[in-house]
């Protein structure tokens, strides 16, 4: 089986799958990891890739697909895996579900607004060291200044987390993810998630709607 989780930037995605990766014991795969992957191993796939991103551009459906494709078949994915960011678009769904017609999909999506996700990047901030993140209004550090994972005492605000970048990733997403909703609605695999909710109550809620 393979989860995709669809949702606007900041709506809790990647805190979630790795939450139920772990719950399922089966992998959570996001598309910049999977590039990421790619580019240490080196090879003219690496390069090609790296000229599109550190020039900013976005990588071609072509190339992710394919990258997408050969990884989700990997033997540490035979049981299954979660999808952070894939597919982006339309034609990647389309793609996915050509490439592997037997495919058993559930999709999730975590709905949230443009105003709720502004409020809530507005607290957040993440540790310089090894990246965990927290919000000071609602999931802040268990001692004040001190990473509740590592232990260190600097924190960043990510690039992610600024409110000119939010706009921009939004309107991308409204544009080329959102309409989704009613490809994956229309094949009955679509499951709604309030992610303006609490972290523990998103994760119940998923564990309900998912029957884990």
């Amino acid at each position: 089986m393979v989860i995709i989780f669809l949702g606007p930037p900041g709506s809790g995605k990647g805190t979630q799958a790795a939450i139920i990766s772990k719950a399922l014991s089966i992998s959570s795969l996001s598309t910049s990891a999977i590039l990421n992957e790619v580019i240490k191993n080196g090879g003219e796939r690496a390069k090609e890739l790296q000229d599109y991103m550190s020039s900013g551009r976005l990588v071609p459906s072509s190339l992710v697909n394919e990258l997408v494709a050969t990884t989700i078949v990997q033997d540490e994915y035979s049981a299954g895996c979660i999808l952070d960011g894939y597919p982006r678009n339309i034609d990647q769904a389309e793609f996915l579900d050509i490439r592997f017609p037997k495919l058993e999909l559930k999709v999730v999506y975590f709905d949230i607004s443009y105003e709720a996700l502004a409020s809530r990047i507005e607290g957040r901030f993440a540790c310089a060291s090894c990246g965990a993140i927290y919000n000071k209004f609602s999931s802040n550090t268990k001692v004040e200044g001190v990473c509740d994972v590592c232990g260190s005492k600097e924190f960043k605000i990510r690039e992610d987390d600024k409110l000119e970048v939010l706009h921009k990733r939004w309107e991308v997403y409204i544009e080329e993810t959102k309409p989704l909703l009613e490809y994956y609605k229309d094949k009955g695999v679509l499951l709604s998630i309030d992610a303006t909710l609490q972290k523990e109550e998103i994760t119940s809620d998923l564990r309900n709607a998912m029957k884990l």
